[in-house]
């Protein structure tokens, strides 16, 4: 699946989810859970590989992991053994 969004590229790294698939989580913020708003952009990258980016919103100045508010947040779990457990309870 060369083209899907979690195909590897070349390099061997894979392919993310463009950040339009994000909202600014800033219950302050202007663009708060507005998603494909334009206004965020790739601060850093931080963990294992540097996988995680860090996005900074334009409109309040804050800047969160993309992780946040997610079932990845707090976890140090592959995304695969996350979708494995999620399935697993979704068996009860």
């Amino acid at each position: 699946m060369p083209n899907s969004p979690h195909a590897k590229d070349s390099a061997g790294t894979s392919d993310e989810l463009p950040l339009s698939f994000f909202a600014c989580p800033n219950g302050d913020c202007a663009d708060f859970n507005r998603f494909d708003a334009g206004n965020l952009s790739v601060a850093e990258r931080m963990g294992k590989g540097k996988a995680i980016r860090r996005l900074y919103c334009k409109t309040c100045g804050r800047r969160f992991s993309q992780r946040q508010g997610s079932l990845m947040q707090d976890t140090k779990l592959t995304p695969a053994d996350v979708v494995r457990i999620v399935k697993c309870l979704g068996r009860w």
